[in-house]
């Protein structure tokens, strides 16, 4: 039932880009890979250097004003499906790159987490320090964590963009094949232990990486399920990896010193976790609401971890009626609308 659920979903939102895509860019089948009848299946995908066309944007706005919004994510950070129209990525953009160019951030001051505390905007320092695709260069990274959308300042807040996916972002090790050269060394099954030629529990702590050091999970995660010192099975970040790494970005600031074993670098935050309400994934049932409320459930401070969907955000920007045309856009490309007007 899930499984129909989930493709049900991925149909209809399909359905609606298509829709989109033929009102809006009309006679313009160039721009992308392949026609709806070439591939009704697959959501309208443009050519990788045309991926610019994917982003919301005002039919008023200048050059000037285009190009601080699309710069927002400059083209070397543009995640491998950028060019689709289901890329979370480019409806990342599109909202939170206008809202910034437009210096309308501030309409997201009402949005409430579970806290009942603002979600997004918490200091006036987070107007300033905005920033998309943001690195985190302290947890020693061979690919540094880059967090969709990021309000930096004295309380930094983490956002994770999701749209049709069906996960939060999983560890790749147990996905390696073993054709992979560094298979041995590398692979995972699953399991926090000892495994394979490492010697380490986890082979992302044999790589350097400091998930596991005491200065980072351990500060911010109940020893009793998230010990670094005792094996695990299933590993709790086998399910949850990204929504963790966006936890101890939000959680520190830079690169920790370690005195007496203390952190000195710590600092106040949070992590939104932003979603479709559509997306059965991120219901009740959902593997996306499983990591979730297991990273939630497993935090000291459980308001470290907070959720949003798209559909409230929309909420707080439709207040504001220079904002009528982003709002009706993402109706008609996404179908995302409020949920009372769903």
């Amino acid at each position: 039932m899930k499984k129909k659920a989930r493709q049900i979903y991925r149909e209809v939102l399909t359905e609606t880009l298509w829709e989109y895509a033929e009102k809006k860019f009309r006679g313009l089948e160039e721009l992308f890979e392949k026609t709806r009848e070439e591939n009704p299946k697959r959501p309208p995908v443009f050519l990788r250097e045309l991926g610019h066309n994917n982003v919301l944007l005002s039919k008023t706005a200048g050059g000037a004003l285009r190009n601080q919004m699309l710069n927002q994510i400059p083209k070397e950070k543009w995640h491998k499906w950028f060019s689709s129209m289901m890329s979370s990525q480019a409806l990342a953009l599109s909202v939170f790159g206008n809202l910034k160019a437009l210096g309308k951030l501030n309409c997201l001051s009402g949005v409430l987490g579970d806290d009942h505390k603002p979600l997004f905007i918490r200091t006036r320092d987070n107007f300033d320090k905005f920033e998309m695709e943001k690195n985190i260069d302290y947890l020693g990274e061979r690919r540094m964590t880059s967090v969709d959308v990021f309000f930096g300042g004295e309380y930094q807040i983490a956002v994770e963009c999701k749209l049709s996916e069906p996960e939060v972002g999983t560890c790749s090790r147990p996905r390696l094949l073993r054709t992979d050269p560094t298979y041995e060394r590398e692979y995972c099954d699953g399991r926090y232990a000892i495994q394979g030629e490492r010697g380490k529990r986890c082979a992302l702590t044999e790589l350097g990486i400091r998930y596991w050091d005491n200065a980072y999970i351990p500060r911010f995660f109940k020893a009793d399920q998230w010990s670094p010192d005792e094996d695990h099975s299933p590993c709790p970040m086998k399910k949850t990896y990204q929504l963790v790494r966006n936890v101890l970005a939000a959680g520190l600031s830079s690169a920790p010193r370690h005195g007496n074993g203390e952190i000195v670098h710590e600092t106040d935050g949070h992590v939104v976790l932003l979603y479709d309400a559509r997306n059965p994934e991120f219901q009740k049932e959902g593997e996306g609401t499983s990591a979730y409320n297991e990273v939630k459930n497993g935090l000291l401070d459980k308001s470290l971890l907070q959720k949003c969907t798209w559909q409230q955000v929309i909420v707080a920007m439709k207040a504001d009626p220079e904002l009528a045309w982003l709002v009706e856009a993402l109706g008609e490309k996404y179908g995302l609308v409020p949920e009372s007007e769903a």
